[in-house]
């Protein structure tokens, strides 16, 4: 398939620790263990009889099932050599400007209308002998859906088959023949995952699959960052922004969808092949495999989304933000006085506020701060924040100034006037509040009182964050300044 030299593994089995008990033999997908009997010790006469032993270590794949399965910690699987190149492969044409700037716009509605707090994935699947884009292959593997949620983080992959991870998924994808202990369903059974063989191979038969060989490499990057023409559209959300983006599905013909989720295979099946196959959204809630190795949340999940279907998804989405998902999200049918009957009081906030802090950031898909310095919390009357306001101060030789950066209230509070409580207490404490907003945000700080000002009131060092934004262009920034009335 390629010239690329194979990442080799080193297995180092600690065989004081190793209790021989055989897991790593069982659960080795390419069957790199045996148990060996070694000479019994003076030193350790209960030592076991029989250990394992790495006998075909060039098999491993680096997926560490037999690290995690250990349960004496006793195996470490460490990646020889580095990356290589496709030497003497075609290079395929960049992207025009045009398609470029197509993804990027669909990133930013994306990213902005739902609230995203990462990046949507652009997933290639190149077919073998195709042209090859240029994007970065790994020095060591990485699990198919590793690379995804790396992708959801800003960063670029291409991957041949040496470069994956994961034996299932990279058979399922179609860059190499299947092991015969994922075919038979066997290692589904070692893993408690299905109750029975029969359960294991239905499970197996049903999942769609690539022909072995027919697929090159799988590249994944951010949508505004792709390097080639995307096949599906990867969304990590939450689920009322997958709800978003299933109405949008159907904004303008009404169907309801069939979604097809097991908990099996997530990335490789659930959000890449079916949509890939069938042409239609799907959804995705995880798996075992893509959840054990990495950090998403709990409440996180995937939707896949055909490239075709993404015009349509986008002229839906942008007519659902101009009434539907305002309202929702401000919940205008629940009335405030007969549902929360809480009273909302804001102090400065404490250490061991941080935490909420940080939930709050990320339920409205704001950066995370790093501290309770100038910090305030609009709290309920448990003591739990609802909302959060932090200032920061600037001071020249002729000029002293406290800017809002950032106010942020939980989705569940919008609406009750959490914002303006904040601002007021901030603006008692500082006499006046300064701040840049981007356009969604300008009628809210209007309402508030504030008043748009020039760029001459704002700090140079304000200013400069605004200009290295990577959205300000789409943003479009405003400052804005609120004067507390004197009493």
């Amino acid at each position: 398939m390629t010239s690329l030299p194979d990442i080799q593994y080193e297995i180092d089995i600690d065989l004081g620790s190793c209790g021989g008990c055989g897991r790593c033999v069982a659960f080795c997908p390419v069957d790199v263990f045996e148990m060996r009997q070694r000479e019994q010790s003076v030193l350790h006469p209960d030592a076991p009889l029989f250990i394992s032993t790495a006998v075909f270590p060039q098999m491993c794949w680096g997926c560490e099932t037999c690290a995690g399965q250990c349960p004496h910690g006793a195996i470490r699987v460490m990646p020889l050599g580095g990356a290589g190149s496709f030497h003497g492969r075609k290079t395929a044409e960049p992207l025009s400007e045009e398609q470029r700037m197509l993804y990027a716009s669909w990133a930013a509605t994306l990213k902005g209308i739902l609230g995203l707090r990462w990046e949507p994935v652009a997933i290639s699947l190149i077919p073998a002998g195709a042209p090859l884009p240029d994007v970065p292959v790994p020095d060591e593997r990485l699990r198919y859906c590793q690379s995804l949620l790396a992708a959801r983080r800003g960063m670029s992959f291409m991957m041949p088959a040496n470069r994956h991870a994961c034996p299932d998924g990279t058979s399922i994808l179609g860059l190499t023949e299947m092991p015969a202990k994922l075919a038979s369903g066997e290692l589904y059974l070692l893993f408690h995952k299905l109750d029975n063989l029969k359960a294991a191979q239905q499970m197996v038969h049903e999942r769609p699959c690539l022909e072995p060989r027919t697929i090159d490499a799988t590249v994944v990057t951010p949508l505004a960052e792709a390097a080639c023409e995307p096949e599906v559209i990867m969304v990590a959300v939450q689920p009322e922004q997958a709800m978003w983006l299933l109405m949008s599905s159907s904004y303008y013909t009404g169907k309801r969808h069939t979604l097809h989720a097991s908990g099996y295979n997530a990335q490789c099946v659930e959000t890449t092949l079916i949509p890939r196959q069938t042409g239609e959204v799907n959804v995705s809630f995880g798996c075992y495999g893509c959840r054990a190795v990495s950090d998403i949340s709990d409440d996180l999940m995937f939707v896949g989304i055909p490239v075709a279907r993404m015009p349509e998804i986008i002229r839906g989405l942008e007519e659902l933000s101009k009434k539907a998902i305002p309202q929702s999200r401000a919940k205008i049918y629940m009335r405030h006085s007969e549902v929360i009957q809480e009273t909302i009081h804001v102090r400065t906030a404490r250490e061991d506020d941080l935490l909420m802090i940080r939930v709050i950031s990320d339920d409205v898909a704001m950066p995370r701060i790093e501290s309770v310095e100038h910090t305030y919390v609009a709290v309920n009357d448990e003591d739990v924040p609802v909302g959060f306001i932090r200032i920061r101060l600037t001071k020249t030789s002729n000029d002293e100034a406290a800017y809002v950066y950032p106010v942020a209230v939980a989705r569940s509070w919008q609406g009750y006037d959490v914002g303006t409580a904040l601002m007021t207490h901030a603006l008692d404490i500082f006499g006046e509040l300064r701040l840049v907003a981007c356009t969604p945000s300008h009628g809210f700080y209007e309402r508030l009182g504030f008043e748009k000002a020039s760029w001459e009131c704002i700090a140079s060092e304000i200013a400069r964050d605004c200009e290295l934004c990577p959205e300000a262009s789409t943003c479009i920034p405003q400052p804005f300044v609120k004067t507390r009335l004197p009493y």
